[in-house]
């Protein structure tokens, strides 16, 4: 089967080896991509902890100067993922939610850091955990690490194989993602050809965008190992 793996990168590559080491043919087109916006230089604080919530900060930090600033601080970090990638950039001191931004709140509270703390994010970002540490009297200085710039239009590789109905699937794992390949279609003149290509998202939030124009099948639970599982094995 040919799958069309619109994850951003470095994230695309890995889910594109699985594919292939299924014996499955995969087209990678990722529709965000990271642009990297954290300063060179921080304000001159003695901060207690570094906040993360998503993976890609320990991506941006392994080409910052000021990642070495950083690194004898403890982490704290919203899940598993962020918080072994965070320990493959250096980190030693990490420690796992396990779950969500309110897990992450939990953690910090509990931890009772004496100082103020840095949250390094996206720009587009859900929640507002500054805010909420902020009225449980924790000073939190929040700093845009990174922005994931949409792109405008499909491949001309990729549009033709949707034309000419050669996908047997379309992962999608996010939200934005989902919107920003049917923006990308649209653009690119092929959306309506997209009636003909199921689409598979981690969740039914993530292809809620695409609802109306193709078939959204979404696993149960929201996990790679699910979604792989339902489009590598179509009923």
């Amino acid at each position: 089967m040919k799958f069309l793996v619109t994850r951003p990168l470095p994230d695309c590559h890995r889910t594109a080896a699985k594919l292939r080491a299924f014996g499955h043919e995969a087209v990678e087109e990722p529709m965000l991509t990271l642009r990297v916006t954290l300063p060179t230089d921080l304000p001159a604080k003695d901060y207690s902890g570094v906040v993360v919530t998503s993976a890609r900060v320990a991506d941006v930090l392994t080409v910052s100067p000021i990642a070495e600033r950083l690194k004898h601080l403890p982490v704290f970090a919203v899940g598993d993922r962020s918080a072994h990638a965070m320990q493959e950039a250096g980190w030693q001191d990490v420690r796992s939610a396990q779950g969500a931004v309110d897990d992450l709140e939990r953690l910090i509270l509990d931890h009772k850091p004496v100082g103020p703390l840095l949250y390094l994010a996206a720009r587009d970002r859900a929640g507002g955990l500054e805010n909420v540490l902020g009225k449980a009297g924790l000073s939190c200085d929040l700093v845009e690490a990174y922005a994931m710039e949409p792109v405008a239009c499909l491949s001309a590789r990729v549009a033709d194989d949707i034309k000419a109905g050669r996908y047997d699937g379309v992962l999608i794992y996010s939200a934005r993602t989902g919107e920003t390949f049917l923006k990308a279609a649209q653009m690119t003149g092929v959306a309506d050809a997209l009636r003909d290509v199921p689409v598979y998202a981690i969740s039914q939030s993530a292809g809620h965008s695409l609802e109306g124009w193709t078939c959204v099948i979404a696993p149960a639970v929201p996990t790679e190992e699910a979604l792989l599982n339902i489009a590598l094995n179509p009923h």
